[in-house]
């Protein structure tokens, strides 16, 4: 697999990798993390792979807008729309039950944690939500 640091401009590159079940590194507003279409299971899959991640561990969905969090949960309790609302974007993550269409390589519990970081990158998220 070739690794290619892609600028925040390029959004256009880093989208046509995703969509052909790639994955790409890109920073957030804490960390530097690798992301794959959160729908598409085998990319999940090298999301795994990659970071030699244990597939108990679940991994977090960073979605571009409050209002996406609807494609990804469901029965979102108040409190976390709540704290969703006033925190983000920001460091916070929501566990919410997630939407049964999610991959089973995304978490293999009922829940998913979400967050929307407060980065420029949030504009891939909007273009490519549920990274």
């Amino acid at each position: 697999m070739e690794t290619k640091i892609i600028p925040a401009v390029e959004i256009e590159h880093a989208l046509g990798i995703l969509q052909s079940s790639g994955i790409i590194a890109f920073p957030t507003d804490t960390v530097y993390g690798l992301g794959a279409l959160a729908f598409n299971q085998n990319a999940i899959e090298s999301i795994y792979t990659a970071k030699n991640r244990p597939i108990e561990k679940a991994i977090p969905i960073l979605i571009g807008d409050l209002s996406d969090l609807d494609q990804i949960a469901v029965d979102i309790p108040n409190m976390a729309l709540r704290f969703a609302a006033r925190f983000w974007p920001g460091p916070l993550t929501c566990i919410v039950p997630k939407k049964h269409t999610l991959p089973l390589a995304v978490s293999a519990t009922p829940t998913v944690a979400v967050r929307i970081p407060d980065h420029p990158m949030r504009a891939l998220l909007r273009a490519a939500p549920w990274l």
